[in-house]
């Protein structure tokens, strides 16, 4: 469902990988303004507990991606998705900022607008 939204690519290592992968999703700006949501902040929960607030200027600010796809395969639990945060730090060096890097979330369970 939320890839007939309309599916974005990223060219990206995250800090967690020493290489780049080819990301498919969705813009979070694009759903965001598909589901009409009003709010300053994103706080999105994963499944293992871990949680933290994304300010939604930064969907605005860079192209983060709500990813489905890593190198053309579906996000499994396994392969920490079914979808995941990410944020094209290849693109921006400095979103290797540590406030930057605790916003790449996998495996989200929930995302709550505030």
């Amino acid at each position: 469902m939320i890839e007939d939204i309309g599916l974005s690519k990223v060219i990206t290592h995250t800090v967690y990988s020493s290489k780049a992968h080819e990301w498919h999703g969705v813009l979070m700006r694009d759903l965001l303004a598909y589901v009409g949501a009003k709010g300053d902040t994103v706080e999105v929960l994963a499944l293992d507990g871990y949680r933290t607030k994304i300010p939604v200027q930064d969907f605005y600010d860079y192209d983060v991606l709500l990813a489905t796809r890593q190198d053309g395969r579906d996000l499994s639990i396994r392969r920490r998705g079914p979808i995941r945060i990410i944020y094209p730090i290849d693109h921006d060096e400095s979103l290797l900022d540590p406030k930057y890097t605790s916003r790449f979330v996998w495996q989200i369970e929930k995302m709550i607008v505030k």
